[in-house]
Parts: structure tokens; sequence; C-alpha cells
């Protein structure tokens, strides 16, 4: 096997052409590795997009169906305002059905918290990695705010059964529908501002009243109550 051996160096320009090779040589070495760095990360990156932005189109259909669903929560919110008043001046309350809530779907942020427990997000440009902060930040948000108001939907559900009613328990009822007239108002104003302003460069799914409302209770809610 032969052995490449240096040449004996006779002169400044000799050693100066030596040193040049070799610079030229790691440079184009680091250089190689960069662009293979650079392109691993651009495919990471691509694939994390992807991914985010499947979850992203997925969290504004969620939205989107709690949006159309909001001319029968205003309705619901005025019928429900005419049985206390009815209660209050002793009538009677000419219920038809039962008052049935909202339905929630599904909003996730499992994906976005990995995503930031790993290295692609620094690799994202800025303004794309804060269009999506910013996104799931709200998404968050949101389903707080729904499942908070879940639960005073739940509670006024003791309108079903008025004959059981006691003068101790309408009390509790006012408290909870006055909290949800607060509650209902806060996610109509964060719905609209999402599905505006928080969709990280996603087209918004078309989502209809109809394809919204799948449980038997959110059906209910678009029915006449008095």
């Amino acid at each position: 096997m032969d052995v490449h051996k240096p040449k004996p160096v006779h002169s400044w320009r000799d050693f100066l052409v030596e040193i040049g090779t070799i610079v030229i040589g790691v440079t184009i070495a680091l250089a190689g590795e960069q662009i293979v760095e650079a392109f691993h990360w651009r495919n990471v990156v691509d694939a994390q997009r992807q991914i985010l932005k499947s979850v992203v189109e997925d969290n504004l259909g969620a939205v989107k169906a709690r949006a159309v669903q909001q001319t029968c929560v205003d309705a619901r919110l005025a019928q429900l305002k005419t049985v206390f008043e009815r209660h209050a001046a002793g009538e009677p309350l000419r219920m038809k059905g039962p008052v049935g809530r909202p339905q929630n779907s599904s909003i996730g942020d499992e994906i976005w918290r990995l995503a930031v427990q790993s290295e692609a997000l620094n690799h994202m440009p800025l303004d794309e990695r804060a269009a999506f902060a910013g996104a799931f930040s709200n998404y968050t948000n949101l389903l707080a705010l729904r499942d908070d108001a879940d639960r005073s939907w739940i509670d006024l559900a003791a309108l079903d059964t008025p004959e059981l009613l006691e003068a101790g328990d309408w009390v509790l009822l006012r408290h909870a529908y006055a909290q949800l007239l607060a509650k209902e108002a806060r996610i109509k104003q964060v719905n609209e501002y999402v599905l505006q302003t928080q969709t990280a460069g996603v087209p918004v799914p078309n989502v209809t009243l109809k394809d919204a409302l799948v449980a038997g209770y959110a059906k209910n809610l678009c029915k006449p109550l008095i």
C-alpha cells in the first residue's frame, strides 16, 4: 500500500501552498457538514410544521363548531331569562322541553407541548413559531372557558324537572344563570378572536350547524324551550 508522504517544503511559497490546501480541505469538509445538517433540520421542521398545521386545523374546526351554535346559545339564554321571570311572578313556566347545552368538540394541545420539548421549533422561523405559540395558547384558554361554562349548563339542567325544585334550588339556579351569561359572552368573544386572528395561516374549516349538533343534548339546545 502506498503511503502519501508530505513533500519537503523548500520555500515559504511551498509552505503557504501546503497550508492553503489544508485550509481549503477543512473548509470544504465543514461546509459540507453544515449543508447536511441544514438539510436534516429543514426536513424535521417541515414534518413538524405539517403536524402542527393538522392539529391547528382540527382545533379551528372545534372552535368553528362552537361558534355556529352561538345563535342557539343566545336564544336559549333569552328563553331562560323568561323562565326565571315567570317563576318570580308566580306564573306557570310552560317549558316545552329540556334546557340542553352546547356541544364542545375536542381541542388538543398535546402535539404542541411535545413540539416545545423538541429542537425542531428552534430551527423554525421566529414569526412562524410565535404564530403557533399564540394560537395554541388561545386554544387552551378557550378549552378552559368552555369547560367552565359547561358546568353551569349542567347545573341549569335541573330545570328539566321543575316539579322537583325547592325554593333554595331556584336561588342557586339564578346564580348559575347569571354566571353563564358572563361565561358565554366571553366564549363568544374569544371564538371570534381565534377564528379571525389565531389560525397560524391555516384556513378555517367550513362547519355547519348540522355538523356541530350530534349529541341529543346539543340538538335540544336549538329547539324552543318555551
